[in-house]
């Protein structure tokens, strides 16, 4: 399972792109996946991060040094006409049945097109568009043929295709964010000119009945990713802008894996200074979730250093750390007590007074739903902490949201090994 996905509290929707397409077939992928995971309707930045992953994957799969380029994918001549209908064809047939795309068709069509230049891009697109193709197999197209020029020329992809914006999210229009971030990267004065330039002409008012313009949010994101390394004070301006009970949404669709960790920093102060209070935690914790693939204890214990965490954010940040841990170790093999242990010291580091009372909360969220390991195996360990300590946080911990109905009455004989009769009686009357 992977880390961080499980939280209730984490936003965070995860695509996966296996490394093996990252050398073939990455960009008709890319495009089909967006398709699939979005249901035509909708996307996330966290889908965008993983393309742009995939794509650093590609690049260090298919250099030169690495050996590791695939010498059967050859492509077709330079010079050699395209049968776009054909190749249109061929990619829904793939979506359509679900298929590998480890696709011969696809494949040399992808290693043409990692070589064609901006120009010979553009007139691809400019030849698809007189071709009276089905508008699916047009749509899939464009967004491959787009997906490699927004990376050689952004300003211009956005530039042609602005006025897709709002009514072509299932096509090219899901591409245009990811493009003004690849904008801002090389030239964010332009970048930020030209949408301020498009705001101000109406591009993104909202058409919905909510008033909320998805496209404003997304692209705001993309934008903010980059400004906020460079100038936090104008980041913090453009979030200001934003309604206060959208900011979350626009903040959480920044792309926090790419930012350095001065930017990190600052994406930290404007959750506590411009989010409202009661959703500063889940945002706190979100921004874990987007930057670490894994529950490392020594990279987020730097992490709330760097950040210089509040008391409140280390708690929080504790329990989700040690109990992800627990999670990742129990399938391959048991918990151990060294194992807790080892939490315990890190625990102790980063919230001393809540040490024992995240113990035995971490032990219980990662027995939810986790047949390796289960209710008898994680109370043990429970009542084994709590002997060695002596201290009654570690089972009123445990047992404080204990809700599994077949281990009720093992539950109730814990409880019962709480030494504080007042608070022993609580944890039983909550119990039953």
């Amino acid at each position: 399972m992977p880390p961080f996905e499980r939280r209730s509290i984490s936003l965070k929707a995860t695509y996966y792109i296996p490394i093996g397409l990252a050398a073939a077939g990455l960009i008709f992928w890319t495009v089909y996946q967006q398709r699939e995971a979005s249901g035509l309707t909708t996307k996330t930045q966290a889908l965008q991060q993983q393309i742009e992953k995939a794509k650093r994957e590609k690049s260090a799969l298919s250099s030169p040094t690495t050996g590791s380029q695939k010498p059967s994918r050859k492509s077709t001549s330079p010079g050699e006409p395209i049968d776009w209908k054909k190749l249109a064809a061929r990619m829904m047939e793939l979506q359509k049945d679900d298929q590998d795309v480890d696709d011969e068709t696809v494949n040399r069509f992808e290693v043409r097109l990692e070589k064609m230049s901006r120009e010979e891009l553009i007139a691809a697109l400019d030849e698809i568009s007189t071709l009276g193709l089905d508008e699916e197999g047009k749509s899939l197209l464009e967004e491959t043929l787009v997906e490699t020029l927004i990376a050689k020329d952004p300003g211009y992809v956005l530039q042609r295709y602005a006025d897709r914006i709002q009514n072509d999210e299932d096509g090219v229009g899901w591409q245009l964010s990811e493009a003004l971030g690849e904008w801002a990267r090389t030239d964010l004065k332009a970048a930020t000119a030209w949408f301020d330039k498009e705001i101000a002409t109406g591009k993104f008012e909202s058409k919905s009945l909510n008033g909320q313009s998805e496209a404003r949010l997304e692209f705001e994101a993309a934008l903010l990713g980059k400004l906020l390394s460079s100038d936090a004070k104008a980041a913090s301006a453009r979030i200001e802008a934003i309604p206060k009970d959208l900011r979350a949404t626009a903040m959480q669709q920044m792309d926090l894996t790419e930012m350095s960790p001065a930017g990190q920093q600052e994406y930290v102060k404007l959750i506590r200074e411009l989010l409202p209070e009661d959703e500063r935690m889940d945002s706190f914790t979100h921004v874990l979730s987007e930057i670490f693939e894994e529950a490392n204890y020594q990279q987020i214990g730097s992490f709330l250093d760097n950040v210089k965490a509040t008391p409140e954010e280390r708690e929080v940040a504790a329990k989700d750390t040690a109990t992800l841990h627990i999670e990742n170790i129990s399938p391959e093999r048991p918990i151990t007590r060294s194992d807790i242990e080892e939490m315990r010291t890190w625990l102790k580091q980063q919230t001393p007074n809540h040490m024992d009372h995240i113990t035995g909360q971490a032990l219980a969220e990662a027995m939810q739903d986790n047949d390796e390991f289960d209710f008898p195996k994680a109370s043990a360990l429970a009542l084994e902490v709590h002997k060695s300590t002596g201290n009654d946080n570690v089972l009123i911990g445990f047992l404080s949201d204990f809700s599994d109905a077949a281990y009720l009455e093992q539950a109730i004989a814990l409880a019962e090994s709480i030494k504080d009769p007042n608070r022993r009686k609580e944890v039983l009357e909550n119990l039953k």
